[in-house]
């Protein structure tokens, strides 16, 4: 055992003689964590991650931040830099030719939850009140 100085709230506390101790406990390394300037780490790549099929780019202090309020998506930065301002909760941003990874100021619009949630129920085959059409039932062995 050994004792430790935190690095974050400066508390000491015993820890296991290991490699790597330097604070007190998970959330003390968090914190300290969230605060760190990325950008002076080895593996940045300029603020610009690929998250599931989407371009996130580094915004700390962005209102709408998102993944531990450090990324705001690429397409969503574009369409408030056209509209001037930030966007609520309830707006979406639709890519026209549906490539995610166009984030061109001509293929996005601005829609509201709803109505981006027709467009891809429509997308898919689905009636405007999203339910199965009677043919996407058959070709799977419903409703013969």
């Amino acid at each position: 055992m050994k004792e430790i100085k935190c690095r974050q709230c400066g508390n000491v506390t015993t820890k296991f003689d290991r490699d790597g101790d330097f604070f007190c406990n998970r959330a003390c390394y968090m914190e300290w964590r969230n605060r760190q300037d990325l950008t002076r780490a080895t593996s940045w790549c300029g603020g610009r991650v690929k998250i599931s099929k989407y371009w996130y780019v580094y915004k700390p202090d962005h209102p709408n931040a998102m993944h531990g309020k450090r990324y705001v998506a690429e397409h969503r930065l574009v369409m408030e830099g056209l509209i001037g301002r930030f966007l609520t909760p309830h707006e979406d941003v639709h890519h026209i030719d549906e490539n995610t990874e166009n984030n061109e100021p001509s293929n996005l619009e601005l829609v509201t939850h709803k109505q981006h949630s027709v467009k891809s129920a429509n997308k898919k085959g689905r009636k405007q009140n999203g339910q199965f059409t009677t043919t996407q039932i058959q070709s799977v062995g419903y409703g013969k």
